[in-house]
């Protein structure tokens, strides 16, 4: 996700002027039963990291640079019911 360079518009949140540069991979597996087309499990693994940038503004005037990583993995199973 790259929201641009500090020259591209910046988007707002809660007066805030805010830019982000996300880079990473996102890979995964799905089993899927033929016969049905039901989705029998599924593995997805995210690794992204990048850099939040918070403009210059009243309480912190020389804006703010916040280094992110996110790594996630998300696993569907099939579970037993009681």
């Amino acid at each position: 996700m790259d929201m641009g360079d500090e020259d591209s518009k910046l988007i707002e949140m809660e007066g805030m002027e805010m830019n982000m540069q996300l880079s990473g991979t996102q890979t995964g597996t799905s089993e899927i039963d033929e016969a049905t087309g039901w989705l029998l499990r599924s593995k997805i693994e995210q690794n992204f990291f990048g850099v939040l940038k918070i403009a210059p503004n009243e309480h912190m005037p020389d804006g703010m640079s916040i280094p992110m990583t996110i790594q996630s993995t998300s696993t569907i199973e099939p579970m037993e019911l009681e």
